[in-house]
Protein backbone atom coordinates (compact mmCIF):
# COMPACT_ATOMS: atom_id res chain seq x y z
CA UNK A 1 0.00 0.00 0.00
CA UNK A 2 1.38 3.47 -0.68
CA UNK A 3 2.30 5.65 2.15
CA UNK A 4 -0.66 8.47 1.39
CA UNK A 5 -3.17 5.66 1.26
CA UNK A 6 -1.45 3.95 4.68
CA UNK A 7 -2.06 6.98 6.05
CA UNK A 8 -5.24 6.90 5.21
CA UNK A 9 -6.37 4.06 6.31
CA UNK A 10 -5.04 4.59 9.31
CA UNK A 11 -6.65 7.75 10.34
CA UNK A 12 -9.82 6.04 9.17
CA UNK A 13 -9.29 3.12 11.45
CA UNK A 14 -9.05 5.79 14.56
CA UNK A 15 -12.95 7.13 13.84
CA UNK A 16 -13.70 3.54 13.95
CA UNK A 17 -13.79 1.99 17.79
CA UNK A 18 -15.21 -1.47 18.68
CA UNK A 19 -17.58 -1.54 22.07
CA UNK A 20 -18.80 -5.11 22.80
CA UNK A 21 -20.00 -5.51 19.42
CA UNK A 22 -21.15 -2.26 18.75
CA UNK A 23 -19.06 0.04 16.17
CA UNK A 24 -18.51 3.50 17.00
CA UNK A 25 -18.37 5.82 14.03
CA UNK A 26 -16.93 9.10 14.10
CA UNK A 27 -19.18 11.40 10.86
CA UNK A 28 -16.62 14.69 11.25
CA UNK A 29 -14.28 13.58 8.95
CA UNK A 30 -16.34 12.98 6.11
CA UNK A 31 -18.18 16.42 6.01
CA UNK A 32 -16.15 18.72 3.54
CA UNK A 33 -17.68 22.05 2.39
CA UNK A 34 -16.92 23.56 -0.76
CA UNK A 35 -17.72 27.79 -1.80
CA UNK A 36 -18.44 29.13 -5.14
CA UNK A 37 -19.17 32.83 -5.52
CA UNK A 38 -17.82 35.93 -4.53
CA UNK A 39 -17.50 37.37 -1.17
CA UNK A 40 -20.55 38.56 0.39
CA UNK A 41 -22.58 36.37 -2.26
CA UNK A 42 -21.29 33.13 -1.66
CA UNK A 43 -22.65 29.73 -2.04
CA UNK A 44 -21.88 26.57 0.19
CA UNK A 45 -22.01 22.87 -0.76
CA UNK A 46 -21.81 20.54 1.62
CA UNK A 47 -20.78 17.04 0.47
CA UNK A 48 -20.57 13.93 2.96
CA UNK A 49 -17.64 10.92 1.45
CA UNK A 50 -20.14 8.04 1.62
CA UNK A 51 -17.43 5.69 -0.34
CA UNK A 52 -14.58 6.44 2.19
CA UNK A 53 -17.56 5.99 5.28
CA UNK A 54 -18.07 2.69 3.80
CA UNK A 55 -14.55 1.55 3.52
CA UNK A 56 -13.63 2.94 6.89
CA UNK A 57 -16.09 0.18 8.08
CA UNK A 58 -16.34 -2.31 5.62
CA UNK A 59 -12.21 -2.49 5.95
CA UNK A 60 -12.64 -4.26 9.21
CA UNK A 61 -15.68 -6.88 8.57
CA UNK A 62 -14.82 -10.53 8.15
CA UNK A 63 -15.45 -12.78 5.11
CA UNK A 64 -17.91 -14.73 6.88
CA UNK A 65 -20.66 -11.97 8.07
CA UNK A 66 -20.10 -9.64 4.93
CA UNK A 67 -23.13 -9.64 3.62
CA UNK A 68 -25.21 -9.64 6.83
CA UNK A 69 -23.47 -6.78 7.75
CA UNK A 70 -24.00 -4.92 4.53
CA UNK A 71 -27.57 -5.08 4.39
CA UNK A 72 -27.71 -3.59 8.20
CA UNK A 73 -25.22 -0.73 6.95
CA UNK A 74 -26.94 0.04 3.65
CA UNK A 75 -30.49 0.01 6.00
CA UNK A 76 -28.73 2.86 7.91
CA UNK A 77 -26.56 4.67 5.31
CA UNK A 78 -30.45 5.32 3.54
CA UNK A 79 -31.58 7.39 6.46
CA UNK A 80 -28.52 9.49 6.75
CA UNK A 81 -28.82 13.18 5.65
CA UNK A 82 -26.92 16.70 6.12
CA UNK A 83 -27.23 20.21 5.66
CA UNK A 84 -25.85 23.72 6.85
CA UNK A 85 -27.57 26.33 8.88
CA UNK A 86 -26.67 29.14 6.38
CA UNK A 87 -25.94 28.15 2.68
CA UNK A 88 -25.88 31.91 0.64
CA UNK A 89 -24.85 34.89 0.68
CA UNK A 90 -21.48 33.99 2.57
CA UNK A 91 -18.81 36.02 3.41
CA UNK A 92 -15.36 35.29 4.23
CA UNK A 93 -14.81 34.26 7.61
CA UNK A 94 -18.38 33.40 8.35
CA UNK A 95 -19.11 30.52 10.46
CA UNK A 96 -21.41 27.62 8.82
CA UNK A 97 -22.52 24.07 10.84
CA UNK A 98 -23.30 21.07 9.22
CA UNK A 99 -25.53 19.03 10.79
CA UNK A 100 -26.03 15.12 9.66
CA UNK A 101 -29.44 13.64 10.38
CA UNK A 102 -29.61 9.73 10.50
CA UNK A 103 -32.22 7.37 12.55
CA UNK A 104 -30.47 6.73 15.15
CA UNK A 105 -32.79 4.34 16.65
CA UNK A 106 -32.22 1.47 13.77
CA UNK A 107 -28.25 2.58 13.71
CA UNK A 108 -28.31 1.09 17.50
CA UNK A 109 -30.50 -1.78 16.38
CA UNK A 110 -27.89 -2.72 13.44
CA UNK A 111 -25.11 -2.24 16.20
CA UNK A 112 -23.72 1.73 15.35
CA UNK A 113 -23.56 4.37 17.19
CA UNK A 114 -22.31 7.81 15.63
CA UNK A 115 -20.72 10.90 17.19
CA UNK A 116 -19.64 13.78 15.29
CA UNK A 117 -23.22 14.94 14.17
CA UNK A 118 -22.38 18.38 13.94
CA UNK A 119 -19.17 20.35 12.73
CA UNK A 120 -18.53 24.15 12.20
CA UNK A 121 -16.39 25.75 9.00
CA UNK A 122 -15.14 28.55 8.32
CA UNK A 123 -15.95 30.47 5.17
CA UNK A 124 -12.87 31.50 3.05
CA UNK A 125 -11.57 31.69 -0.40
CA UNK A 126 -14.05 33.60 -2.11
CA UNK A 127 -13.15 36.48 -4.44
CA UNK A 128 -13.77 39.84 -4.71
CA UNK A 129 -17.05 40.54 -6.58
CA UNK A 130 -16.59 41.40 -10.54
CA UNK A 131 -19.10 44.62 -10.83
CA UNK A 132 -21.09 45.84 -13.83
CA UNK A 133 -23.24 48.95 -14.36
CA UNK A 134 -26.33 47.71 -15.70
CA UNK A 135 -27.15 51.29 -16.98
CA UNK A 136 -23.50 52.12 -18.28
CA UNK A 137 -24.04 54.28 -21.51
CA UNK A 138 -22.19 51.59 -23.45
CA UNK A 139 -24.44 48.68 -22.45
CA UNK A 140 -27.98 50.44 -21.87
CA UNK A 141 -29.21 53.01 -24.15
CA UNK A 142 -30.73 53.28 -27.71
CA UNK A 143 -29.11 50.59 -30.38
CA UNK A 144 -26.66 49.50 -27.13
CA UNK A 145 -26.08 46.00 -25.88
CA UNK A 146 -29.58 46.89 -24.04
CA UNK A 147 -31.25 48.43 -26.76
CA UNK A 148 -33.96 51.52 -24.59
CA UNK A 149 -36.10 52.64 -27.54
CA UNK A 150 -39.18 55.65 -26.81
CA UNK A 151 -41.73 55.66 -29.30
CA UNK A 152 -45.19 57.20 -30.21
CA UNK A 153 -47.29 60.85 -29.67
CA UNK A 154 -47.47 62.08 -26.28
CA UNK A 155 -49.68 60.40 -24.60
CA UNK A 156 -49.78 57.03 -26.04
CA UNK A 157 -45.56 57.11 -25.87
CA UNK A 158 -44.61 53.32 -25.29
CA UNK A 159 -40.93 52.08 -24.04
CA UNK A 160 -39.33 48.80 -24.99
CA UNK A 161 -36.43 47.27 -23.37
CA UNK A 162 -34.45 44.34 -25.17
CA UNK A 163 -31.41 43.03 -23.90
CA UNK A 164 -29.74 41.89 -27.19
CA UNK A 165 -26.19 40.61 -25.21
CA UNK A 166 -25.32 37.12 -26.45
CA UNK A 167 -25.89 33.93 -24.63
CA UNK A 168 -23.54 33.38 -21.38
CA UNK A 169 -22.47 37.08 -21.28
CA UNK A 170 -23.13 38.97 -17.86
CA UNK A 171 -24.96 41.03 -19.43
CA UNK A 172 -27.16 38.97 -20.96
CA UNK A 173 -28.08 37.24 -17.03
CA UNK A 174 -29.49 41.12 -16.60
CA UNK A 175 -33.26 41.07 -16.37
CA UNK A 176 -34.47 44.87 -16.77
CA UNK A 177 -38.67 46.01 -15.41
CA UNK A 178 -39.97 49.58 -15.77
CA UNK A 179 -42.83 50.48 -13.54
CA UNK A 180 -44.62 51.56 -16.92
CA UNK A 181 -44.13 51.17 -19.94
CA UNK A 182 -47.17 52.45 -22.34
CA UNK A 183 -49.45 55.14 -21.87
CA UNK A 184 -46.80 57.75 -21.29
CA UNK A 185 -46.57 61.57 -22.25
CA UNK A 186 -44.07 64.05 -21.88
CA UNK A 187 -42.97 64.68 -18.22
CA UNK A 188 -43.67 61.20 -17.27
CA UNK A 189 -40.46 59.31 -15.21
CA UNK A 190 -39.89 55.68 -15.55
CA UNK A 191 -38.50 53.51 -12.81
CA UNK A 192 -35.99 50.78 -14.44
CA UNK A 193 -35.14 48.07 -11.76
CA UNK A 194 -32.38 45.47 -12.66
CA UNK A 195 -31.61 42.11 -11.01
CA UNK A 196 -29.42 39.44 -12.09
CA UNK A 197 -29.84 36.14 -12.35
CA UNK A 198 -28.21 34.13 -9.51
CA UNK A 199 -26.11 31.78 -11.90
CA UNK A 200 -24.09 34.65 -12.87
CA UNK A 201 -24.22 36.31 -9.07
CA UNK A 202 -22.06 32.94 -8.42
CA UNK A 203 -20.15 33.01 -10.70
CA UNK A 204 -18.56 36.52 -9.17
CA UNK A 205 -20.49 38.98 -10.76
CA UNK A 206 -22.67 41.65 -9.00
CA UNK A 207 -24.70 45.09 -10.11
CA UNK A 208 -22.90 48.57 -9.12
CA UNK A 209 -26.59 49.68 -8.68
CA UNK A 210 -30.05 48.34 -9.61
CA UNK A 211 -32.42 51.36 -10.38
CA UNK A 212 -31.86 54.45 -13.28
CA UNK A 213 -35.08 56.47 -14.33
CA UNK A 214 -36.02 57.38 -17.56
CA UNK A 215 -37.33 60.75 -18.38
CA UNK A 216 -39.84 60.67 -21.41
CA UNK A 217 -39.48 64.65 -23.15
CA UNK A 218 -39.24 65.90 -26.60
CA UNK A 219 -42.48 63.79 -28.08
CA UNK A 220 -45.04 65.50 -30.41
CA UNK A 221 -48.60 65.19 -28.17
CA UNK A 222 -52.06 65.28 -29.38
CA UNK A 223 -53.83 68.17 -29.25
CA UNK A 224 -56.10 68.35 -25.82
CA UNK A 225 -57.01 71.55 -24.87
CA UNK A 226 -58.58 74.91 -26.89
CA UNK A 227 -54.94 76.45 -26.17
CA UNK A 228 -53.68 74.33 -28.56
CA UNK A 229 -54.91 75.15 -31.43
CA UNK A 230 -53.45 78.18 -32.97
CA UNK A 231 -54.48 80.81 -35.23
CA UNK A 232 -52.67 79.54 -37.72
CA UNK A 233 -53.71 76.00 -37.93
CA UNK A 234 -57.58 76.70 -37.37
CA UNK A 235 -57.28 79.19 -40.56
CA UNK A 236 -55.89 76.62 -42.08
CA UNK A 237 -58.36 74.09 -41.41
CA UNK A 238 -61.00 76.57 -42.05
CA UNK A 239 -60.13 77.13 -45.49
CA UNK A 240 -60.08 73.35 -45.86
CA UNK A 241 -63.37 73.07 -44.85
CA UNK A 242 -64.91 75.82 -46.74
CA UNK A 243 -62.84 73.79 -50.23
CA UNK A 244 -64.26 70.57 -49.25
CA UNK A 245 -67.68 71.76 -48.95
CA UNK A 246 -67.92 73.66 -52.69
CA UNK A 247 -65.82 70.48 -53.94
CA UNK A 248 -66.96 67.62 -52.61
CA UNK A 249 -70.04 65.35 -53.09
CA UNK A 250 -73.04 65.27 -50.73
CA UNK A 251 -74.49 61.34 -50.33
CA UNK A 252 -77.48 62.08 -48.30
CA UNK A 253 -79.10 65.00 -46.91
CA UNK A 254 -80.94 63.93 -43.55
CA UNK A 255 -84.36 65.22 -42.58
CA UNK A 256 -84.88 63.92 -39.00
CA UNK A 257 -83.82 59.96 -38.50
CA UNK A 258 -84.11 59.52 -42.64
CA UNK A 259 -82.63 59.95 -45.26
CA UNK A 260 -82.46 61.00 -49.57
CA UNK A 261 -80.25 60.77 -52.39
CA UNK A 262 -81.03 64.14 -54.05
CA UNK A 263 -79.62 64.83 -57.69
CA UNK A 264 -78.08 67.35 -59.51
CA UNK A 265 -76.78 69.66 -56.24
CA UNK A 266 -75.84 72.79 -56.40
CA UNK A 267 -74.33 74.51 -53.15
CA UNK A 268 -75.01 78.11 -51.98
CA UNK A 269 -74.24 80.51 -49.32
CA UNK A 270 -71.26 78.55 -47.48
CA UNK A 271 -69.61 79.31 -44.43
CA UNK A 272 -67.81 77.68 -41.44
CA UNK A 273 -69.34 78.04 -38.06
CA UNK A 274 -67.93 80.49 -35.69
CA UNK A 275 -67.19 77.50 -33.17
CA UNK A 276 -65.47 74.69 -33.60
CA UNK A 277 -65.50 71.38 -31.30
CA UNK A 278 -62.36 69.39 -30.04
CA UNK A 279 -63.24 65.99 -29.04
CA UNK A 280 -60.62 64.70 -26.46
CA UNK A 281 -60.79 60.95 -25.51
CA UNK A 282 -61.60 59.86 -22.04
CA UNK A 283 -60.36 56.31 -22.74
CA UNK A 284 -57.41 54.68 -24.13
CA UNK A 285 -57.87 55.05 -28.01
CA UNK A 286 -55.29 55.77 -30.58
CA UNK A 287 -57.69 58.38 -32.22
CA UNK A 288 -57.17 60.38 -28.83
CA UNK A 289 -58.22 63.29 -29.97
CA UNK A 290 -59.85 65.31 -33.67
CA UNK A 291 -61.51 68.45 -34.70
CA UNK A 292 -65.36 69.06 -35.70
CA UNK A 293 -65.77 71.97 -37.76
CA UNK A 294 -69.13 72.62 -38.48
CA UNK A 295 -70.50 74.19 -42.17
CA UNK A 296 -73.72 75.67 -43.36
CA UNK A 297 -74.80 75.85 -46.56
CA UNK A 298 -77.95 76.12 -48.59
CA UNK A 299 -78.44 73.18 -50.94
CA UNK A 300 -80.72 73.40 -54.06
CA UNK A 301 -81.11 70.10 -56.05
CA UNK A 302 -82.18 70.36 -59.63
CA UNK A 303 -84.15 67.67 -61.74
CA UNK A 304 -84.88 65.85 -58.63
CA UNK A 305 -87.18 63.40 -60.16
CA UNK A 306 -90.68 62.42 -57.60
CA UNK A 307 -91.12 58.70 -58.49
CA UNK A 308 -94.14 59.05 -56.17
CA UNK A 309 -95.71 62.50 -58.28
CA UNK A 310 -94.31 60.79 -61.46
CA UNK A 311 -92.69 64.51 -62.08
CA UNK A 312 -88.95 66.43 -61.81
CA UNK A 313 -89.15 68.64 -58.98
CA UNK A 314 -87.06 71.12 -57.49
CA UNK A 315 -85.90 71.42 -53.78
CA UNK A 316 -84.33 73.59 -51.29
CA UNK A 317 -83.03 73.13 -48.40
CA UNK A 318 -82.01 76.32 -45.96
CA UNK A 319 -79.20 76.40 -43.17
CA UNK A 320 -78.03 72.97 -43.67
CA UNK A 321 -75.66 72.01 -41.09
CA UNK A 322 -72.74 69.13 -41.40
CA UNK A 323 -69.47 68.70 -39.59
CA UNK A 324 -66.06 68.26 -41.14
CA UNK A 325 -63.46 66.16 -38.99
CA UNK A 326 -59.72 66.74 -38.88
CA UNK A 327 -57.77 63.75 -37.43
CA UNK A 328 -53.86 63.85 -36.10
CA UNK A 329 -54.05 67.04 -34.38
CA UNK A 330 -50.45 67.22 -33.20
CA UNK A 331 -48.55 70.10 -31.36
CA UNK A 332 -45.04 70.25 -32.12
CA UNK A 333 -42.01 71.06 -29.97
CA UNK A 334 -41.98 74.47 -31.87
CA UNK A 335 -45.37 74.99 -30.93
CA UNK A 336 -46.90 74.37 -34.26
CA UNK A 337 -50.01 72.21 -35.07
CA UNK A 338 -50.40 70.09 -37.80
CA UNK A 339 -53.26 67.71 -38.98
CA UNK A 340 -53.88 65.11 -41.30
CA UNK A 341 -54.46 66.99 -44.57
CA UNK A 342 -54.58 63.93 -46.78
CA UNK A 343 -57.91 62.96 -45.26
CA UNK A 344 -60.64 65.47 -44.05
CA UNK A 345 -64.06 63.47 -43.34
CA UNK A 346 -67.61 64.30 -44.23
CA UNK A 347 -69.87 63.52 -41.37
CA UNK A 348 -73.50 64.49 -43.19
CA UNK A 349 -75.88 67.23 -44.44
CA UNK A 350 -78.39 67.42 -41.71
CA UNK A 351 -81.68 69.49 -42.18
CA UNK A 352 -80.89 71.13 -38.72
CA UNK A 353 -78.69 71.18 -36.29
CA UNK A 354 -80.53 69.73 -33.10
CA UNK A 355 -80.25 66.72 -35.57
CA UNK A 356 -76.64 66.48 -36.34
CA UNK A 357 -76.28 66.61 -32.60
CA UNK A 358 -78.28 63.46 -32.15
CA UNK A 359 -77.51 61.61 -34.85
CA UNK A 360 -73.77 62.42 -35.40
CA UNK A 361 -72.54 63.30 -31.64
CA UNK A 362 -74.36 61.21 -29.56
CA UNK A 363 -73.02 58.10 -31.13
CA UNK A 364 -69.58 59.03 -29.62
CA UNK A 365 -71.37 59.06 -26.25
CA UNK A 366 -68.96 59.63 -23.29
CA UNK A 367 -66.11 58.32 -24.70
CA UNK A 368 -65.23 62.18 -25.54
CA UNK A 369 -65.23 64.83 -23.87
CA UNK A 370 -65.53 68.30 -26.55
CA UNK A 371 -64.11 71.02 -25.60
CA UNK A 372 -65.36 74.39 -27.92
CA UNK A 373 -62.70 76.53 -29.97
CA UNK A 374 -63.79 79.55 -31.47
CA UNK A 375 -63.08 79.87 -35.37
CA UNK A 376 -61.26 82.78 -36.64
Amino acid sequence: MKPAGMLLLILMLLTLTACGGETKVDMAPYLSVSYTGHNGKGVARVDFDFSEFEYGIMSQWKDTDYLEKLGKLTAVEMTITYAADISEDLSNGDTITVKIDLDEKLAKENGYTFTGLEKKFTVEGLTEAIEIDPFAEDIFGSGKLVDVTLEGTDPFVCLYIRNTAALGEPVRGITYKADNDWNLKNGDTVTVTATLDKKFEQQGYVLSRTECTITVEGFERYASAAADMTSTVLQSISDRAYQECVTGNVANIYEGNDSTTPWGVRFDNIHVGDTALLAVNNQIDMEYSFLLVPVYKTITTDEWYDMDAGVNTTKTWENVFGYYKFTDLLVHADGTVSYNESYVEMNGNFADASTAQEIYLNQFGSNYSFIEVSMP
